[in-house]
């Protein structure tokens, strides 16, 4: 599996905040996050790295990885494991957190709002299944 940013990157990203510790761990976590989101998507890829050939596929697909991790951090999850649901009471204070992927907790599916808004808008989703290749002019297969 390809991971789409560096620490580095998301330190940049951060800035001024600094990367959470396992800044790593939470990257590949939210490439994962990123390729579940990409899964009907066609565009080719390098078969060392995994990462797309395409100079603005590539970059919207780093973004949106960026975007996401930084969605887990404002969100808790600087580990990148989704939290559950919880609510805690304070005499008459209520206090409900949404499990990811529900109404009002900023998610859309397993992806941040704004790391879906990054994707939609490069054309990366939308598309239905194929289970066959599909082979473009250039002679590369897209999946």
């Amino acid at each position: 599996m390809a991971v789409y940013a560096t620490p580095d990157e998301l330190a940049e990203f951060l800035a001024p905040d600094p990367a959470p510790p396992g800044a790593a761990r939470l990257l590949a976590r939210a490439s994962r996050d990123v390729d579940g989101a990409l899964l009907c998507t066609r565009y080719a890829v390098d078969d060392t790295t995994g990462v797309a050939t395409d100079p603005k596929t590539a970059a919207a697909i780093k973004e949106a990885t960026l975007e996401q991790a930084a969605w887990r951090v404002a969100n808790g999850e600087a580990d990148g494991i989704s939290a559950p649901a919880g609510s805690a009471a304070i005499g008459s204070v209520n206090v409900t957190r949404p499990a990811p992927g529900t109404a009002g907790s900023g998610t859309v599916g397993r992806l941040g709002e704004q790391a879906a808004e990054v994707l939609r808008l490069a054309g990366l989703t939308g598309h239905a299944p194929r289970s066959n290749p599909f082979e473009y002019e250039d002679g590369v297969e897209y999946w």
